[in-house]
């Protein structure tokens, strides 16, 4: 899962996908990332109101590996696809726009 600062969007995502499909490794990084920060404190609070703890997460920048490594990378924007395209021509192929930032979490 991958967005921006990685402090919001893309560790909710990791965790919700973790939760529905708990047999696959799930990572989050961002193309921006806040190294080092933690999971902003919304977040923390909007995932355990719904028992899911993102409250140990730290901001990881999105490197090479993440992305050879990665069977999908989904993103947030449709622009962070393509930025991850354009700087990881691998990624062509298993690369999507997630459109999680439309979709209601639940």
């Amino acid at each position: 899962m991958v967005c921006e600062g990685n402090i919001c969007r893309s560790p909710i995502a990791a965790v919700l996908l973790m939760k529905n499909m708990p047999h696959i490794g799930v990572t989050s990084a961002g193309t921006r990332a806040l190294v080092g920060r933690g999971a902003d404190p919304v977040a923390v609070q909007l995932m355990g109101d719904r028992g899911l703890d993102i409250s140990n997460h730290v901001s990881t920048l999105l490197t090479p590996s993440h992305v050879r490594n990665a069977n999908l990378v989904l993103t947030m924007t449709r622009a962070q696809r393509e930025l991850i395209e354009t700087n990881y021509p691998y990624a062509r192929g298993k690369t999507r726009w997630s459109r999680l930032t439309t979709t209601r979490v639940r």
